[in-house]
């Protein structure tokens, strides 16, 4: 069913989402709303690398990865998922030969390590699922947050860390784009003139609806195309992190036209 909307739940608060001066966005617990620009490129909050904490190994966040994969295939939102992708993306005639993740956010450190951790255990089984149809070949990771634990961590389940703004020049139209809670300057940036096969990622509409009074004519232009050309459901609610939340899954419509894309 495409295009579906979901409301918010009553009384949920909205989390800070702070822009670093590479377009990043990540969320805050903070409040104060005012002292951060978001505004692509023009941001004060500059983010480096995550502190790794004092005594952490790979062992360890292999460890906490390992329970986090757990709970997420134990949970229902993942059989939703599923059940969605099956009847969906492995019914769409669309192609994927790679995956591109932007801004993953930290494993090891920083204020939600958790909600990386789930994020990584969604796309790893994300991965798995398009498998049946899809052989993607190579997975590449881009957060400027991550710290050499992060990357290493990463390697070891074989994907490849590219540093910003690489990350983005590998999106093209057999492409995977797993990228959940961007700002949109950073979303629209991934999406420009390119169409990738597949996009999870924030609710393009929402942006559409209100936040993009700054927002140049061709950013609300290119969001506005984006959604035309692809269909859309609904992630499946998970009660263990909010990550799931205001986020979509977008497969490209088969009249496309993918001329412009880059390879």
């Amino acid at each position: 069913m495409p295009h579906t909307s979901r409301k918010k739940k009553p009384g949920q608060s909205k989390r800070l989402q702070i822009t670093d001066d590479h377009g990043w966005t990540h969320i805050s617990k903070a409040t104060d709303r005012s002292k951060y620009q978001l505004q692509y490129s023009f941001s004060d909050e500059k983010l480096s690398p995550t502190a790794i904490p004092r005594g952490l190994t790979i062992r360890d966040v292999n460890t906490s990865f390992s329970r986090t994969l757990k709970i997420w295939k134990d949970s229902s939102c993942l059989k939703k998922l599923q059940d969605g992708i099956k009847n969906t993306i492995l019914t769409a005639d669309i192609e994927i030969t790679t995956c591109v993740c932007l801004g993953l956010g930290s494993l090891t450190g920083g204020k939600l390590p958790e909600t990386s951790l789930f994020e990584l255990a969604a796309l790893v089984t994300i991965l798995e699922s398009l498998g049946a149809k899809h052989q993607i070949s190579t997975v590449y990771m881009q957060d400027p947050i991550f710290n050499l634990l992060d990357e290493e961590f990463l390697c070891s389940l074989g994907y490849t860390v590219v540093s910003n703004p690489a990350g983005f020049t590998k999106i093209g139209a057999t492409t995977f784009l797993f990228a959940p809670h961007l700002e949109w300057p950073v979303y629209s940036t991934a999406l420009q003139n390119r169409s990738p096969a597949l996009c999870i990622g924030n609710d393009v509409q929402e942006y559409l609806d209100s936040p993009l009074k700054a927002a140049s004519t061709e950013a609300r232009t290119g969001f506005q195309t984006f959604v035309q050309r692809y269909q859309s459901i609904d992630m499946p609610d998970f009660d263990r992190s909010s990550w799931c939340e205001s986020t979509k899954i977008y497969w490209r419509r088969p009249m496309d036209d993918d001329a412009a894309d880059p390879p």
